[in-house]
């Protein structure tokens, strides 16, 4: 354990200096290229093009969706969902400390010693404001209402996406145990649930917000018989530090941006993956913090196992 802290700390502080790179290079098999050259093969229909079929969410989640939501004032939770939706499509990162501190050097330069912690703290909060957009939502019970009819649909989506790749590149896997991290509203536990109903026996989920837990649990029962849709699922607020259960399958989508930190969110991932048996999915917004919350998970995962003793090693399953 005291190695894997310092494995920890020693990636965080190379953060910073990491530079990213979207780049690659790819080469087509030399008979799919001699089709697609032929005229023989289109080109929206080579191999490495996978479609998926309009989805519809599960008809049991739609029924539950309009039973909670019409009890609620539905004018203001729709007007709350837009504006839930803009703020996380537009959100950055959280501004480091390090950098706060860069910065305040640049723009007050020796003045800096002389401020008053009053004027040290108000400098702070001010870089914080113009150069960062993050802060922290705390989700009470019309929010995460908000959530659900903002977010459900395009996450179900995505994560349904996701799995479904993995089902195609890992046909045999077959997973028992789920995990999530983050769950929200539970639209990882109804997309796994659809895509490995026949495997799953047990869904542990994690999210910080209880009224988040309350309406995921609500969204599973049934209204006349009061049993859940979804059998053997958990729900708990914190995550479990302990590494002594695995589960097959684990997950975090659209979680890590909601992490006030670079060490929090390393140390999230080292903890999600100590708890991976199989697979590991990350899923973030398609934005630039996004692209780089995933990208510095991916990176963190592949360069602890290289240097771990006794490792079996971790490999990118998609994207390729």
């Amino acid at each position: 354990m005291k190695y894997m802290r310092c494995l920890i700390n020693s990636y965080i502080c190379q953060f910073h200096k990491c530079y990213f790179s979207s780049k690659h290079s790819v080469e087509l098999l030399p008979e799919v290229q001699t089709l697609l050259d032929s005229g023989v093969m289109k080109h929206r229909k080579h191999p490495g093009i996978r479609k998926l079929p309009p989805l519809q969410l599960p008809a049991d989640l739609i029924e539950a969706v309009y039973r909670l939501v019409s009890n609620e004032n539905e004018s203001r939770i729709l007007k709350e969902a837009a504006e839930l939706k803009s703020f996380l499509a537009s959100r950055r990162l959280p501004i480091e400390e390090d950098e706060v501190n860069f910065r305040l050097a640049k723009y007050f330069g020796p003045n800096k010693d002389v401020m008053t912690k009053e004027q040290l703290i108000k400098a702070k909060r001010n870089i914080r404001c113009e150069f960062g957009r993050w802060k922290p939502i705390e989700y009470n019970y019309y929010q995460c209402l908000a959530y659900l009819a903002g977010k459900l649909t395009s996450n179900y989506a995505s994560i349904y996406k996701v799995f479904s790749e993995v089902n195609s590149v890992l046909p045999s896997f077959q997973p028992r145990s789920f995990f999530d991290f983050g769950s929200g509203v539970g639209s990882a536990v109804w997309a796994a649930n659809a895509m490995w109903e026949k495997s799953l026996d047990e869904y542990f989920c994690v999210d910080s917000s209880a009224s988040m837990n309350e309406i995921s649990q609500a969204l599973l029962t049934d209204e006349n018989t009061g049993k859940s849709s979804i059998k053997n699922i958990f729900f708990r607020q914190f995550l479990p530090a302990s590494d002594n259960i695995k589960y097959d399958l684990v997950v975090s989508a659209f979680s890590l941006l909601d992490l006030p930190s670079v060490e929090e969110r390393v140390r999230t991932i080292d903890t999600l993956w100590r708890k991976t048996k199989d697979i590991l999915v990350i899923i973030e917004n398609g934005n630039l913090s996004g692209f780089f919350s995933v990208l510095d998970a991916r990176d963190y995962v592949l360069q602890i196992e290289k240097q771990l003793p006794d490792s079996n090693g971790a490999h990118v399953v998609i994207p390729f």
